[in-house]
């Protein structure tokens, strides 16, 4: 390694260490929610839509809490593509748990 590398990985472990989810990356929530808001007729929508249900955080929002201001977004997308899918098992709690998401002072 050289001096930099050494300078910067510590931080980053250390930083990834205290985020609730480790860091992880997955399907982003945003891409999934426009994708079924615009196609949301096709094959396979149901399991797409309670995907998205299953990523919503227990504060009503989607998205990482980590990040509270990259939240709003993935939240709107996601209300947006499920109000698409109202007749859907889950689609109308979802949307009415959704509060506005918070920004730390």
């Amino acid at each position: 390694m050289n001096a930099l590398s050494e300078q910067i990985l510590p931080e980053l472990r250390h930083l990834l260490s205290e985020m609730s989810d480790g860091g992880s990356v997955g399907p982003p929530v945003y891409d999934t929610a426009r994708a079924l808001q615009f196609n949301g007729n096709v094959t396979g929508r149901q399991d797409a839509y309670a995907w998205l249900i299953a990523q919503q955080r227990a504060d009503g929002g989607w998205a990482s809490a980590d990040f509270p201001l990259f939240r709003h977004a993935p939240t709107w997308a996601a209300l947006l593509a499920l109000q698409r899918a109202d007749p859907l098992f889950g689609t109308a709690d979802a949307v009415r748990l959704q509060p506005v998401p918070r920004v730390p002072a």
